[in-house]
């Protein structure tokens, strides 16, 4: 399901999953140290090239921001997903810390491996993923949380 579809000012190609779900945040607390960023740390920025791919938020607000504007909210559970890195282009949007956060940063690899892991999560990534590409949408998806059982 949708919660809601922002455009930015450039075509962007990210997904926001809400609430990717306990048992993932715990698998990843459990494989990785994670980062703190206090409050205007920027995880990704715009137009950079290189860094993770993936981003879920385990304590904090994150905004993903576009041509300076917040255009999407990244709270506890939530994963953002940088489409455009899977080609090597470079980020079309960015995400900055609006409060002291938590988070976990994966490349490529780390997300296949999540995914992998987690099937549930991957239907549910690849579905949305395909509903952008069928429709030839490049925009932020915000997609409203689903349940995602642990497996």
């Amino acid at each position: 399901m949708l919660k809601k579809r922002v455009q930015g000012d450039r075509a962007t190609s990210a997904l926001v999953l809400a609430d990717c779900g306990d048992h993932v945040l715990r698998h990843l607390g459990n494989t990785s140290p994670g980062v703190s960023a206090l409050p205007g740390r920027a995880i990704a920025r715009e137009g950079d090239s290189g860094g993770a791919l993936c981003i879920v938020i385990s304590e904090g607000v994150a905004d993903v921001v576009i041509g300076g504007r917040a255009v999407a909210t990244l709270g506890r559970g939530d994963l953002f997903v940088e489409v455009p890195f899977t080609n090597g282009r470079p980020r079309t949007a960015g995400v900055i810390t609006r409060t002291r956060a938590r988070l976990f940063a994966l490349d490529a690899q780390g997300l296949i491996e999540l995914l992998a892991l987690f099937p549930a999560l991957s239907r549910h990534f690849l579905r949305h993923l395909a509903t952008g590409v069928r429709d030839g949408e490049e925009i932020v998806h915000v997609v409203a949380a689903m349940p995602i059982a642990a497996e």
